[in-house]
């Protein structure tokens, strides 16, 4: 009889073990998929945060230009960054909120017309991204969420869903 119950017993054990090297095997497939996914996802993250930073620093460009060559230098780069990078790594919510600078150096400091809510006068370019910032640090506390089909799927250029 104690034979028996240590083959039993071995039994038991060797189907323990191949359930517990199966589950481990899921485990880390799991860890590895998801792994892959979020180092695939962190150099268009990177550059989401680097293109941020680069329209505060062209803002700020704007703000302490000496002369108006180097302002139309930093106008210059504030709309490559707007139709280009702006386009590529904003989702519509963070584009949307960079209209509002948008319109500072397109009424402003182009002076193309005037704006019905932005008073030149008493306003600077760093000023106008105060909305920006608040967004841009909300999607960007989402941005791992995001999935690279959802983000191509999206039209920056298109007005946010309201869910």
């Amino acid at each position: 009889m104690d034979e028996e119950k240590y083959r039993r017993f071995g039994v038991r054990f060797k189907v323990f073990s191949l359930a517990a090297i199966l589950i481990s095997a899921c485990f880390a497939w799991y860890q590895y998929h998801g792994i892959q996914e979020r180092d695939s996802k962190r150099a268009f993250y990177d550059k989401q945060i680097e293109t941020v930073v680069e329209v505060f620093d062209v803002l700020q460009e704007i703000d302490a230009a000496d002369s108006e060559g180097e302002r139309e230098i930093a106008v210059e780069k504030f709309w490559m960054l707007y139709h280009g990078r702006g386009r590529n790594f904003f989702d519509s919510e963070m584009f949307d909120a960079l209209s509002v600078p948008a319109e500072y150096v397109k009424f402003c400091i182009m002076v193309m017309g005037e704006s019905d809510w932005i008073n030149c006068e008493n306003y600077s370019a760093s000023m106008s991204a105060a909305g920006f910032a608040r967004t841009a640090r909300q999607q960007l506390a989402v941005g791992w969420e995001f999935d690279f089909e959802d983000i191509g799927n999206v039209d920056p250029w298109m007005p946010p869903d309201d869910e």
